[in-house]
């Protein structure tokens, strides 16, 4: 005689299934995280600099790219972006420097 609170007996089919399939959805799971933090996008006028545990390890260019999750961090660096910057004269024009 065993006192097992989770009989099968007591379940709906349809759960009785998600029990059995538990470990093969949490991989599933996991897996689509890993997938979805790994890989990022840089866009044209920037570059992506790369670092693990907080130390530099590379530059990747636009487009595509790919990073080991959790361990690596990506900063992405305007590069051909040119800021302007505008002074305000006493009559309120503007005039760009």
């Amino acid at each position: 005689m065993t006192n097992n609170q989770f009989n099968d007996a007591n379940m709906p089919p349809g759960l009785q299934k998600i029990v059995r399939n538990s470990r093969l959805i949490i991989i599933v799971l996991l897996l689509i995280i890993l997938a979805a933090t790994s890989f990022f996008q840089i866009d044209p006028e920037e570059v992506g600099v790369i670092t693990r545990f907080g130390k530099f390890n590379r530059k990747v260019e636009p487009g595509l790219n790919f990073k080991l999750p959790f361990v690596e961090k990506v900063y992405k660096v305007p590069v051909e972006r040119q800021q302007k910057q505008e002074k305000i004269k006493n009559q309120g024009i503007k005039e760009a420097i």
